[in-house]
């Protein structure tokens, strides 16, 4: 075997590597969505049922949050950004976190 066919065999054997990284990263990303309580009353104040939601594409954060006035609270799936916006507002108590079914109601 000359230094050519050497190099073709470990470029080979590289590339088969490299696409087994890649598909063995593409089933744990796809495995791993975050799960959260999703509970949004129809109404302000109402009452509503509690499920499980899977998020979606950037929605990377459960938030349950709390309006003070007029009262009203909610808990889903939502992107960190917006988690932290409600968060700056004074009327929202809202709570912002990142692992399965963690946003448990404010009360």
């Amino acid at each position: 075997m000359n230094s050519l066919q050497l190099g073709s065999a470990s470029q080979s054997r590289m590339m088969k590597v490299l696409l087994l990284v890649l598909v063995v990263a593409l089933v744990l990303t796809n495995g791993s969505a975050l799960k959260c309580h999703n509970c949004v009353p129809r109404t302000s104040g109402g009452r509503c049922v509690t499920t499980q939601e899977t998020c979606g594409y950037k929605k990377d954060t459960c938030v349950a949050a709390r309006f003070i006035s007029p009262y009203s609270y909610f808990q889903r799936c939502i992107s960190m950004a917006d988690c932290k916006i409600l968060q700056f507002n004074p009327n929202i108590e809202a709570k912002c976190c990142q692992t399965d079914l963690c946003n448990t109601p404010i009360i």
